[in-house]
């Protein structure tokens, strides 16, 4: 500056303020910030623990979508393979493995909230898997219709 100026002689330099702190002071926020903390990472627990329970759902919802539906028969039984495992895994299996026919559908129907298998699709199903030449009338759509019927059931099933 120059030391002309009358004007400016009595000026004085700025004060800079303090530092605010980025971490509060006061208990409350420091314990809305645990709360925070503790809730956040038992919702990122459960949502592992969620994931890796529901490993076999989306194991099983592979196989069936790497199935080939050129034979009937063939992916008649693949199909009852797969949700007979995943039945296995979810359930006793001394109560689910022998099951077949009837009471497997019985049971199919009564772990999912919808009807489920006991329609004529899931009758037609079981009626092809244990007689010889049951499965050569099956239309695609009738394929379908029973692929998203065990899709459902084994992302519904509880």
């Amino acid at each position: 500056m120059s030391k002309n100026n009358i004007l400016l002689n009595d000026l004085i330099d700025p004060v800079m303020p303090e530092a605010i702190a980025f971490f509060p002071e006061t208990i409350g926020w420091k314990l809305v910030f645990v709360l925070l903390l503790t809730t956040s990472s038992i919702w990122l627990i459960r949502l592992v623990h969620g994931y890796h329970t529901n490993r076999y759902r989306r194991m099983a919802l592979r196989a069936i979508a790497a199935l080939s539906k050129n034979h009937a028969g063939t992916y008649l039984n693949a199909l009852n393979s797969v949700l007979k495992q995943v039945a296995c895994h979810r359930y006793p299996y001394s109560t689910v493995a022998s099951l077949h026919g009837e009471p497997w559908l019985t049971f199919l129907s009564t772990k999912i909230s919808e009807p489920g298998f006991s329609n004529a699709i899931g009758h037609k199903w079981q009626l092809a898997l244990y007689t010889p030449n049951g499965n050569g009338n099956w239309t695609p759509a009738e394929l379908s219709k029973l692929e998203s019927l065990v899709c459902d059931w084994i992302k519904n099933h509880c």
